[in-house]
């Protein structure tokens, strides 16, 4: 597992960009051209392989992400959901 930058500016200061992608994908992409050195390595390579995700086809169902947050609104995971199922709180 790489070990990656946590940065030191703006919105999400102290951030890494797993972290970011995951909660604001619009800003990570936003930001993306504007960096340089080895954060912008590390952003176009996650920007990559965030590009490649395929979600799983089964059967016939429609499948979607659902993403999981504690409390405190940090990250803890996602799951693939059937697209016509309500959303679980």
């Amino acid at each position: 597992m790489p070990c990656w930058s946590v940065l030191r500016f703006g919105k999400y200061k102290g951030r890494t960009f797993p972290e970011i992608i995951v909660r604001d994908p619009d800003w990570f992409f936003w930001i993306l051209p504007n960096l340089y050195g080895t954060l912008a390595e590390e952003a176009q390579e996650l920007a990559r392989r965030a590009r490649a995700i395929q979600i799983p086809r089964r059967g016939r169902r429609r499948l979607e992400v659902a993403y999981e947050f504690d409390r405190d609104r940090q990250f803890n995971g996602f799951e693939f959901v059937d697209a016509d199922s309500p959303p679980s709180r």
